[in-house]
């Protein structure tokens, strides 16, 4: 693991002394001795080539060491594990180019049947399972999920005397370097797992090396009593009261739980490897085959106990995951509870406008309630009013009928008598007048039907004239948009090209020493580009000659025609309409007006179709300027390239394309000829739906127009019906003679006077209003027969 493996630093460590020691002596030493945790890097490195800071193995033991109580034999192996616990490159001894006489006074003589293969082999196990500080022997690896800090570990300063023997390099490999560049949360926490030892043949000796090629010590084979095994007991329970196993309230703070778990079973994995190991060699002394039961039994037990770390790593994996499922499913509440609370308060929002809204339905309800009721007793007081008026008409119908006949009767009867007086008193030229009024009266009326039903055919086929004047009209303007959108779209396109290459020149050929060597690519483009400009331009050309022409045109002179021909259809439409004095209508006006409108319109259609707004002209100096230019390039291509001068030149006249091309789109759509701009003439584009618009308006106006008076000489037709037939009647009353009933008596003088005065009145009166009568039926007449 990254975290801190637990090691030993005895504050005096006395360097083991030869085999041949006293049993008691090296089982009693004195001195004070503490096992606390530290980082391998961290372990102190003993001075090896510090000879003052070695102990004379042939002298007796320093008296602080005297009354220890840790055996010997563990005391060695712990001072040879913790002595190797780091040991840079530059401090390791040589592999193979030492003898054991050159680590005199810091190792101890192996037993004798370490130096004999088949012997050893019987004791293989001690070497396989060596002591080691940094855990029992597996690797346990996680990962966690807090990024961890990890701890500075200091490198312990090299030894004076070592300083000589290294260079530089050595200097730098020692320095720290950064592990990785993975994310600190995804590193993986591991504990590097310990390899067994192995041999080493010498000449003269066997040496015992771990896996970093560093010597340590061959167990003991000395037997062993009752004491030193209380003595290990002793330095078991020590070992584990001061590393804290069994008390629960001292914890280990690290990233995670699980460093903490992991933790302190590393540190009592370290501990039962220590006792293990020396139990298993005090055993192996008196049998060899207890021992190596008992070291398989102890291995086995590790095995079993490895698998708490994996079912560890997989719970907390297992939590891990829960925790992620955890955090998203309180996010989603969370989110939940908000969209709950939204929506709670969108419900209140939603009630409170339901109940105003049910509230004003039912004052609706109520106010429609009482507006039904109103209804229905509207509707029977209108069913009651309608009975009324069925009732009251029936009774005027049956009067008027009744009138009506009684009229009829009376007409006739006075008629009768009229012709009898007439006949009896033979009075002819009132029969000749009643005669002449009645063929009048129906041949007047015969014209006017006459003159409204032509009217009605005439308007009828004005109508459907201008309704086709409109749509051939439309259908070229539409045209005409639709190909000048087209020009527009197409020059567009030749401005961008020719804009890119003047930007092109601008930035890469005026000044620039590079560009010679890639002129036959950029000759080859632009040439291309040249074409495919050119091709669009000609089929804009194209556009103002040919078929296309001469259809545009035939289509804009049938339009003209049936111009003409409405035209004229209503000025016979609007001649028949004078009005009594000869003045023609208004409506005659405004037709000269649209006239001079539509005419215009057709004008600058025709100028926009030819192209004599000058895209003509302008479209064939381009199109021949630049059909020069593709065709200078087409050769200089087949021969050795252009010239600079050439290029020089093109680049000049790119700029006067341009210029052109704008004015190109800006005259595109114009109606005003090229001359007349040139002569700086007023213009005035006539928009094609305000024409329309007058055309239709005008119809409207001259149909009701036409109505109009052939309502009104209707009307004065019964007027003068009505007049002659009381100027009839009132004739035929003055010349029949005035008869007395009393034949015999004498009338008076005074009174026959005074109505011989009367009559002479009647007789200038009507005399007077036959004057008056005569010019307005010579006129009226005049009038309606003049159509």
């Amino acid at each position: 693991m990254n975290g801190k493996p637990l090691t030993m630093s005895l504050n005096q460590v006395p360097v083991p002394g030869p085999s041949s020691a006293s049993k008691p002596e090296g089982r009693k030493m004195k001195g004070s001795l503490s096992l606390v945790p530290v980082s391998s890097r961290s372990a102190e490195l003993p001075q090896l080539r510090n000879k003052s800071s070695i102990l004379d193995c042939s002298g007796p033991l320093p008296t602080s060491l005297q009354c220890d109580f840790i055996p010997k034999e563990i005391l060695l192996a712990l001072t040879s594990a913790a002595s190797t616990a780091y040991s840079p490159e530059y401090l390791r001894p040589p592999k193979k180019n030492k003898s054991a006489k050159d680590f005199k006074g810091s190792m101890r003589a192996p037993d004798g049947l370490w130096r004999h293969p088949i012997r050893r082999n019987k004791f293989k196990y001690l070497i396989d399972h060596p002591i080691c500080l940094t855990g029992a022997g597996r690797d346990v690896s996680f990962l966690y999920d807090i990024a961890g800090k990890e701890d500075e570990r200091k490198m312990p300063p090299a030894s004076p005397l070592a300083e000589p023997h290294h260079d530089g390099s050595s200097m730098t490999s020692a320095k720290s370097v950064a592990g990785s560049l993975v994310p600190e949360e995804f590193h993986i926490v591991k504990n590097k797992g310990v390899l067994g030892l192995e041999y080493y043949d010498d000449k003269y000796t066997t040496l015992l090396e771990d896996s970093e090629n560093r010597l340590r010590l061959f167990p003991s084979m000395k037997p062993s009593g009752r004491v030193e095994v209380v003595q290990l007991m002793k330095v078991m329970d020590t070992m584990l009261e001061k590393a804290g196993v069994d008390d629960e309230q001292i914890g280990i703070t690290g990233p995670s739980q699980l460093h903490n778990v992991l933790e302190v079973l590393k540190t009592e994995q370290n501990i039962y490897n220590i006792v293990f190991h020396e139990l298993i060699r005090q055993v192996s002394v008196d049998c060899a085959e207890r021992g190596e039961l008992l070291s398989k039994l102890r291995q086995r037990y590790v095995n079993l106990l490895d698998r708490i770390p994996q079912q560890m790593r997989n719970l907390y994996k297992e939590m891990m995951a829960q925790r992620v499922m955890d955090r998203h499913i309180t996010k989603e509440l969370y989110n939940f509870k908000e969209s709950v609370g939204q929506l709670t308060s969108e419900l209140c929002e939603v009630r409170k406008h339901d109940f105003k809204v049910t509230r004003e339905a039912e004052r609706a309800h109520e106010e429609l309630a009482d507006a039904v009721r109103d209804a229905e007793l509207n509707a029977n007081l209108v069913e009651e009013y309608r009975e009324l008026y069925e009732l009251q008409r029936a009774r005027l119908e049956t009067q008027l009928l009744q009138l009506t006949q009684e009229k009829e009767i009376w007409s006739s009867a006075t008629y009768d008598l009229a012709m009898k007086v007439i006949e009896r008193n033979q009075l002819m030229l009132s029969r000749k007048l009643y005669v002449s009024e009645k063929a009048w009266t129906k041949v007047i009326r015969h014209f006017i039907v006459l003159l409204a039903s032509q009217d009605t055919a005439d308007l009828s086929n004005l109508q459907e004239m201008t309704e086709q004047f409109r749509e051939l009209l439309n259908h070229v303007g539409v045209e005409v948009e639709h190909a000048e959108n087209s020009s527009r779209e197409k020059l567009r396109i030749v401005q961008n090209g020719l804009t890119k290459w003047m930007q092109y020149f601008q930035n890469n050929v005026i000044g620039k020493a590079g560009f010679s060597n890639r002129k036959g690519e950029v000759l080859e483009e632009i040439l291309q580009d040249f074409k495919n400009l050119e091709n669009m331009l000609n089929e804009d050309l194209e556009q103002y000659g040919g078929e296309l022409l001469l259809m545009k045109k035939e289509t804009l002179k049938t339009a003209a025609d049936l111009q003409k021909r409405w035209t004229e259809l209503g000025q016979t439409v609007l001649s028949r309409h004078k009005d009594i004095n000869g003045m023609l209508p208004p409506e005659l006006r405004v037709m000269e007006e649209i006239n001079k409108c539509t005419n215009e319109l057709c004008q600058q259609y025709s100028i926009r179709i030819n192209g004599e707004n000058g895209v003509t002209r302008i479209l064939t100096g381009l199109v021949s300027s630049m059909e020069d230019w593709t065709f200078k390039m087409l050769i200089n291509k087949r021969g050795s390239g252009m010239h600079e001068s050439d290029w020089m030149k093109l680049f000049r006249v790119i700029p006067d394309w341009l210029t052109q091309v704008a004015a190109l789109m800006t005259i595109i759509g114009s109606g005003q000829s090229h001359e007349d701009r040139r002569n700086r003439k007023p213009h005035v584009s006539v928009i094609s739906g305000d024409v329309f618009k007058m055309i239709q308006q005008w119809i409207l106006t001259t149909t009701s127009g036409a109505e109009k008076d052939n309502i009104q000489l209707t009307q004065e037709m019964i007027d003068l019906h009505k007049a002659l037939t009381m100027w009839m009647v009132n004739l035929l009353t003055f010349m029949v003679p005035d008869h007395s009933s009393n034949k015999g008596l004498l009338e008076n003088e005074s009174e026959a006077a005074k109505d011989q005065e009367l009559k002479r009145l009647r007789g200038y009166k009507l005399e007077e209003e036959a004057m008056n009568l005569v010019p307005k039926l010579s006129r009226f007449s005049g009038y309606v027969m003049r159509y």
